[in-house]
């Protein structure tokens, strides 16, 4: 019995497509970069450590396996998780906030994979009861927010009257609460720091 070869159409249709990576930085002439084909976009999400970092979790276009040899998928746990974060950005914003705090540590990329499931899941879980909300941007920051643009505002600090806000490419950054349209009463509802979780280390979890 002879077995009839799939056509490319068919193949196509059964090879799975990627969306959430994790991928190696590799050098390139156009200096250090995702080891990803040049025409495949792609948008950094988290990762390991500020210094010298090996990989990343990156969202990229939605391309076939096969394109890109070099990236890992993600579970379907994680997949899932980050697709519902995309939708909240404070999650995303705040995940990268939690892992930048711990500089100088480099773990392994299972348990860097299996921190950023917890932490994800953590903050869609606390949606509901967070203090966080949207506000309108008085000012142009080309690049991070538009002006008239509404923006997540995640804590705000009475001593400074600044507030830490979700830019468009879900990093949280702090100006002065005077550029955006707020007023006292509701900056007051903010935590006065960022809400940064973490997971417990003597959980079990991948070394």
């Amino acid at each position: 019995m002879t077995t009839r070869k799939q056509t490319p159409r068919e193949a196509s249709a059964r090879e799975r497509y990627l969306r959430y990576v994790v991928v190696p930085w590799a050098k390139s002439p156009r200096g250090m970069g995702p080891d990803l084909p040049k025409d495949v976009g792609f948008h950094l999400l988290a990762e390991p450590s500020n210094n010298d970092s090996p990989f990343g979790l990156f969202r990229i276009d939605v391309v076939p396996a096969s394109s890109v040899p070099a990236a890992e998928p993600v579970s379907e746990t994680l997949d899932t998780l980050l697709n519902s974060a995309e939708r909240y950005p404070p999650a995303l914003g705040l995940l990268w906030d939690a892992i930048k705090h711990r500089e100088g540590e480099l773990p392994s990329r299972a348990r860097f994979l299996w921190r950023v499931e917890r932490l994800v899941a953590r903050y869609l879980a606390e949606q509901p009861s967070a203090p966080y909300f949207l506000a309108r941007s008085r000012i142009d920051e080309i690049g991070y927010r538009g002006m008239g643009g509404w923006y997540w505002l995640v804590s705000y600090s009475r001593s400074t009257g600044r507030v830490s806000w979700v830019s468009s490419d879900t990093i949280v950054y702090a100006d002065s609460a005077a550029t955006f349209d707020v007023e006292l009463p509701q900056l007051e509802r903010l935590p006065a720091k960022r809400v940064l979780h973490w997971p417990d280390d003597d959980e079990v979890g991948p070394a």
